[in-house]
């Protein structure tokens, strides 16, 4: 049996509301009516259905700022979304569509033109998710193909090695000598297990539904971007770093999450950066938020939709440096799931990161 079509519609005229849940009875699709703006953005947040219905005249707000909504939501992005209107002005057909709409039916509607839209936008839909998902298990093929072993094989092999150079040469080995395999050892741990972290992440996003551990504390977030600055200091001393950052800026975020975001952002300026390039961190607080910004200067600026990140793929163009591509896609997952806002900007030398954090 095929898995019933599920349609969310925001419909505020109850005649048409009764009319459409009768041809959604016979046509076996499942629909949720909502009949204003402000509760349908609430349902964006805890919804995710395969098409969005929706009037462009409200009682609260325009069917526009819903589709800004969904259009702005990890959940929603990517689902279909139809515009019902009485009128059928060019102009308001030109705003929907600018704005990333699907399709656009005016009322009265028939029945039959109703059903096909939304089945042509669904299968549609399901056509791009497949293809998406066989490019995801092709990048995943070719991480595990080029790149598995150079980030858990090597540095595992540096630390036995290491390990093996101390024991054969712990008689004659002096202070310096030691202090240099130690420091290789450390080095290679900590770049296994921030890929081993990443590798968690993305089995519990991709089979628990971000069932994360969402508990929060009160922390220091100036104290941590500083810790974060001096080691991406120590991964990248030929680049020139430059910080503002107001002193005790605190909120009541998730530590682990929140750190993840900041230390994978700031790690990868650094490590992309062009030689002498710089890297520009802030932090600061706007009313309710606090803002942080990080920017860099990598070689090629790369292109980064934010609103389009796939896991396995790397957006830096430099081919020598290696990685799973699980980073960004992993911080858009953890910003989504606490309510941070991150948003990218380029120019023809940078890229900038920016974080909107609530506190």
């Amino acid at each position: 049996m095929s898995q019933r079509t599920k349609l969310l519609v925001i419909e505020d005229d109850k005649g048409i509301s009764k009319v459409m849940q009768a041809i959604f009875h016979i046509n076996e699709i499942d629909a949720t009516f909502i009949d204003n703006g402000k509760s349908a953005i609430e349902a964006l947040q805890i919804l995710s259905p395969d098409l969005i219905l929706c009037d462009i005249m409200l009682p609260d707000i325009e069917g526009y700022e819903i589709l800004k909504a969904a259009k702005s939501n990890v959940r929603t992005y990517t689902t279909p979304f139809i515009f019902l209107s009485a009128f059928a002005d060019p102009k308001d057909v030109r705003k929907g569509m600018d704005l990333g709409a699907d399709d656009y039916i005016t009322k009265p509607f028939k029945s039959h033109e109703l059903v096909n839209a939304i089945k042509a936008r669904v299968q549609i839909k399901k056509e791009r998710d497949e293809l998406s998902n066989q490019q995801i298990n092709e990048s995943w093929l070719e991480v595990i193909s080029t790149n598995f072993n150079h980030e858990f094989l090597t540095p595992l092999n540096n630390i036995l090695n290491s390990i093996q150079l101390i024991s054969a040469t712990k008689q004659s080995i002096d202070a310096h000598q030691f202090d240099h395999i130690i420091k290789d050892i450390s080095n290679a741990g900590t770049r296994m297990m921030r890929n081993t972290r990443k590798l968690i992440y993305y089995s519990i996003i991709k089979t628990n539904g971000l069932t994360l551990n969402t508990s929060k504390t009160e922390m220091n977030l100036s104290s941590l971007i500083k810790e974060t600055t001096a080691t991406i200091q120590m991964l990248n001393p030929n680049n020139p770093i430059t910080t503002e950052i107001a002193n005790n800026i605190t909120c009541t975020s998730n530590y682990e999450h929140l750190r993840f975001i900041i230390c994978e952002l700031s790690e990868n300026a650094a490590l992309h950066s062009k030689k002498g390039g710089a890297v520009n961190i802030n932090l600061k607080k706007e009313d309710n938020y606090t803002i942080f910004d990080i920017s860099n200067e990598p070689q090629l600026v790369p292109r980064i939709d934010m609103h389009n990140i796939q896991p396995f793929r790397k957006y830096h163009e430099d081919k020598s440096m290696r990685g799973l591509g699980l980073g960004l896609y992993i911080c858009c997952q953890l910003a989504q799931k606490n309510s941070y806002e991150i948003t990218t900007k380029s120019t023809d030398t940078s890229i900038t990161f920016s974080m909107k954090i609530p506190c």
